[in-house]
């Protein structure tokens, strides 16, 4: 019996832990920067090369900004503060990339000013690497 409860305290600090994800990726989804949502708006709806994308997707212990499960691809829109956090973000790379995933990053100033050139990046990198 005591062996049953404490698989039922782990099993549901896990489920707390993944609701938790959830809450603060809804969140996210919520108050997008204007960034993210320049680009949700050419990935929404099948609207880029048919393929299905999601916003702020819970993928382990990361929140991915946009995500193609087809294609294995995470999309990120990078500003100013991963300037200061180049090692956690290559750690969450290295995390996500274990998981199959391949990672493109846009920076802030990229979406805003060179939406076109973002798309031709976005479609050379899944021309090359088709799932």
């Amino acid at each position: 019996m005591c062996c049953m409860l404490f698989c039922m305290k782990v099993s549901w600090g896990t489920v707390q832990k993944r609701r938790a994800k959830v809450v603060v990726a809804r969140e996210l989804r919520q108050r997008m920067t204007p960034e993210e949502a320049i680009l949700w708006e050419e990935l929404r709806s099948r609207r880029f090369r048919k393929f299905k994308f999601r916003r702020q997707v819970p993928v382990g212990r990361f929140i991915a900004d946009f995500l193609c499960l087809s294609l294995h691809l995470i999309i990120e829109v990078d500003g100013g503060i991963h300037d200061d956090q180049q090692g956690h973000d290559k750690g969450r790379e290295e995390f996500l990339r274990e998981y199959g995933y391949r990672i493109i990053r846009f920076r802030n100033e990229e979406v805003q000013g060179n939406l076109s050139g973002v798309l031709f990046r976005l479609e050379k990198e899944i021309l090359r690497n088709p799932s």
